[in-house]
């Protein structure tokens, strides 16, 4: 008589990268220096190549750039829908698969007018990340979110830092492909950080019942007023991203030299930022 075969259940292998039970704060830190340093690279060439290099002209170059905040602007607003309603994990590693695939499109293909095309791909993960790496320290920062987000300004200037002088310094050495290839690099990196240790659990809002939800969306004339100030703040900033480096090389300022320009009005920022914040 034949024996009865016992049923062998699935034996379940452990992932690879074994899911962490808590985001550190370290690693978000670590992201951001990293994504703003990736994305500070294209903030002072990319006038001056389009202008200098692809031979186009001042008012085109102001449109490339202009599309270049819209589109921003829409993946910030759609990160967080999709943060709040979806999945935060998968939204952060389509923003950097986006950034990534348009950094190796521009390594690739750099010529007018694919060049526009392929910035308006890399500026929408660049937006995309830009709100969901505020998102979860959002997640994390409950307890101490003044400390956790002035640290996150900080580290925002020192990317500045980082980006611009490797940046413009590969950029006058190797042309728009060595830096490029470095801001491969960089998203890289960053893809292998999030995979390991940004799977945690968050609950969308829309499975949170309505009464339990801690929204605040009460908008007050202060916050409206600070909103407007920064924002015409940054209508007088973006001559740093626009004009002035075409004009400055014109002057006989090296692109490298122009780096360095960048890179002590970061350190400038880092170092009376930490000054205004301990005085106020």
């Amino acid at each position: 008589m034949d024996t009865p075969v016992e049923d062998k259940k699935p034996v379940r292998r452990p992932p690879f990268f074994p899911k962490p039970k808590k985001l550190k704060a370290f690693y978000i830190y670590l992201e951001y220096l990293i994504g703003n340093a990736a994305s500070a690279m294209t903030w002072p060439v990319t006038s001056l190549y389009l202008h200098n290099y692809l031979h186009q002209s001042f008012f085109v170059t102001g449109i490339v750039l202009m599309f270049g905040s819209i589109v921003s602007m829409v993946a910030s607003w759609a990160a967080g829908l999709m943060f709040d309603h979806w999945r935060p994990y998968h939204s952060f590693l389509i923003s950097l698969f986006l950034a990534l695939f348009g950094s190796l499109m521009m390594f690739f293909f750099h010529d007018w007018p694919v060049y526009a095309i392929w910035l308006m791909l890399l500026n929408f993960g660049i937006g995309m990340f830009q709100t969901l790496i505020n998102s979860y320290g959002s997640h994390i920062a409950a307890a101490s979110p003044k400390k956790f987000f002035s640290n996150m300004a900080i580290i925002l200037n020192i990317g500045t830092v980082i980006g611009t002088f490797f940046g413009t310094w590969i950029f006058d050495k190797l042309n728009i492909q060595g830096m490029m290839f470095l801001g491969i690099i960089f998203y890289l990196l960053m893809l292998v950080i999030a995979i390991i240790f940004f799977r945690i659990k968050i609950r969308p809002i829309a499975e949170i019942p309505k009464n339990k939800r801690e929204l605040h969306l009460h908008y007050s004339h202060l916050l409206l007023a600070i909103g407007a100030l920064t924002m015409m703040t940054y209508l007088t900033y973006q001559f740093w991203e626009t004009v002035m480096s075409p004009h400055m090389v014109s002057l006989g300022m090296t692109i490298e030299q122009y780096g360095y320009l960048w890179t002590i009005n970061g350190i400038v920022i880092i170092v009376f930022q930490n000054w205004v914040t301990k005085v106020t």
